[in-house]
């Protein structure tokens, strides 16, 4: 196994990726938080370090969930990969990726003459229909 890659897996990927915009939201959770004390002590001519304990306790209460959320979903993914690096079925040899490549090329390749064909035969078919019209 050490000439072959991991492949990695889509499912872990996307948990990394719901991770991170989680974890964007909880700083997001925190600034709008942050900027809401300031303008609530601020109305009551009071600073928030003065009421810093329960300042502190409102923006963890507001941002501990999706910071939560976003670990856990972090986890997720890595523990997926870490279990799938177990089995050899998903470790792939640089000669079976070009395999692959090659494959998709020529799939790709047959899938764009059918269209073209697909497309001359529609032009065929309109070709002789205007021939009949005109014929009549």
């Amino acid at each position: 196994m050490n000439d072959k890659k991991f492949r990695r897996s889509g499912i872990a990927i996307a948990c990394y990726a719901i991770a991170g915009i989680v974890m964007l939201y909880a700083f997001y959770s925190i600034g709008s938080t942050i900027s809401y004390l300031v303008e609530y002590f601020g109305q009551y001519g009071m600073s928030i370090t003065d009421n810093f304990g329960d300042a502190f306790s409102y923006i963890v209460s507001a941002a501990l969930q999706p910071i939560i959320m976003s670990v856990l979903v972090f986890m997720a993914g890595y523990i997926l990969e870490e279990i799938r690096s177990q089995n050899p079925a998903y470790y792939v040899t640089d000669a079976e990726l070009a395999a692959a490549k090659a494959a998709k090329a020529e799939a790709k390749a047959a899938a764009k003459a059918a269209k073209t064909e697909a497309k001359a035969a529609a032009a065929e078919a309109k070709a002789e229909e205007a021939k009949v019209e005109d014929a009549e």
